[in-house]
């Protein structure tokens, strides 16, 4: 019974870690733009997918703080950033739009 229970058991998790890998493969690309002087720049999110709450954590959430958005957008160029000198805020960046696997474009909009 043990023995069976176990099998069970792994063929589940096994089954588990492959969604979460195929999920992980997907990920989404966001377009950030530098306020300041109109730059974008497209940041690709591997670790992600695009889901229901996903425009919330970009518009609203953490990922829409200006000391995310402006490290997500200094990594798009390959520059290293250090956390110390990320400031807090809303003005600085915006989130303006996000391109899914499938082509689908998604326009984000920070509401005021």
């Amino acid at each position: 019974m043990r023995d069976e229970q176990e099998r069970f058991w792994r063929a589940g998790y096994e089954d588990e870690v492959e969604v979460i890998k195929r999920r992980k493969a997907n990920g989404y690309t966001v377009r950030i733009r530098r306020d300041a002087d109109g730059v974008v720049r497209e940041y690709h999110v591997a670790e992600l997918n695009w889901e229901d709450h996903s425009e919330y954590l970009w518009t609203e959430g953490s990922f829409g703080c200006d000391c995310n958005l402006e490290l997500f957008f200094e990594r798009a160029a390959g520059n290293k950033i250090e956390d110390e000198v990320l400031r807090c805020g809303n003005h600085r960046f915006t989130a303006i739009s996000v391109l899914l696997p499938n082509g689908i474009t998604i326009m984000l909009e920070r509401s005021s």
